[in-house]
């Protein structure tokens, strides 16, 4: 009771002329995913998380989080893995003199063989130095890649295999979900001690997404790891993101405040007993397929508590 009566008292208001957004929000999301546009969502999931959300203040929240989703279907998601194999590998190959073919068919063919006809090493990031749980996302995302780009076994390694950090090859790819905030990163870096490969293998690292700040962070700790991110996010990538002149009001009404906002959040995530977020949650709202990322808000994929997700994690 106490919980519900701190939710009420915040001052969050619908803007004039929005009265009628969350209606139009949630009928079109659930449009696109009955249609399977977004197919890593289910209706009955769709609609058992618009539960959560009971007042009309409530309700403007869940739709402005629907709306500022950025999800990535299976399909998308293969269409990166293809410019990875198509347009960043063979621009890294040619820039590093390790170009031999006469035509990106060329290259292809060579890529799918099961032995190694390249100088390429491509690997997930995580290995049981950093995450024991099998499964890892990074892991999932090399195996999915290796089969959406016919990628040969023979270029695909594990960083727990005694034998990835020797002989190494004159490209070595690292390949990820999302760079969030970059500590995933860096503990790997430390644990596999990617600062003693040698100076003529090239180390690059491609996630699928990336945010600005972690960019700025893998750059600052290893700057000689090139990032080639497929995807960048905004700089207001995070949902509780204030506009550039200081003044504290949300830019994605640009009426209420951000501290309005995050605190009507908490206060609907505390009366459904849901924990807080992480220290290391950038309050993204990425959705990806299979798992979500932790970096990206707890409202999507808590299953603890009285909370209905999304989708799981």
């Amino acid at each position: 009771m106490e919980a519900e009566l701190r939710e009420r008292v915040v001052p969050v208001i619908v803007p004039s002329g929005h009265e009628g957004l969350s209606r139009h929000v949630f009928q079109r999301f659930r449009s696109l995913v009955v249609n399977q546009v977004i197919d890593i969502i289910s209706p009955t999931d769709l609609d058992g998380w618009l539960r959560n959300f009971e007042t009309p203040q409530a309700q403007y929240l869940a739709a402005q989080l629907l709306s500022a989703a950025v999800i990535r279907t299976p399909k998308m998601i293969t269409s990166s893995y293809r410019h990875i194999a198509e347009v960043i590998l063979p621009d890294l190959m040619r820039s590093s003199s390790l170009w031999d073919f006469a035509c990106i068919e060329d290259f292809a063919t060579a890529l799918g063989n099961r032995s190694p006809c390249i100088s390429l090493r491509i690997m997930p990031v995580d290995g049981i130095k950093i995450d024991r749980r099998p499964g890892n996302s990074a892991e999932t995302v090399v195996r999915n890649f290796s089969i959406a780009a016919k990628v040969g076994d023979g270029y695909l390694w594990r960083a727990d295999d005694p034998n990835a950090w020797q002989n190494f090859p004159g490209l070595l790819i690292l390949i990820d979900d999302l760079l969030g905030t970059g500590r995933q990163f860096s503990r790997f870096a430390e644990k596999y001690d990617l600062k003693s490969l040698p100076p003529e293998t090239r180390c690059v690292y491609i996630p699928l997404l990336a945010t600005a700040k972690g960019l700025a962070a893998v750059r600052e700790a290893y700057p000689t790891v090139e990032l080639r991110p497929v995807e960048t996010l905004h700089e207001n990538a995070g949902f509780f993101t204030g506009m550039a002149d200081g003044s504290g009001i949300w830019v994605r009404d640009q009426v209420n405040t951000v501290a309005d906002m995050r605190a009507l959040y908490q206060n609907i995530m505390r009366a459904k007993q849901v924990p807080r977020e992480s220290a290391y949650s950038l309050d993204l709202t990425v959705l990806l397929p299979g798992r979500t990322p932790n970096n990206s808000l707890r409202a999507y994929w808590n299953s603890t508590g009285q909370w209905r997700p999304l989708m799981p994690r």
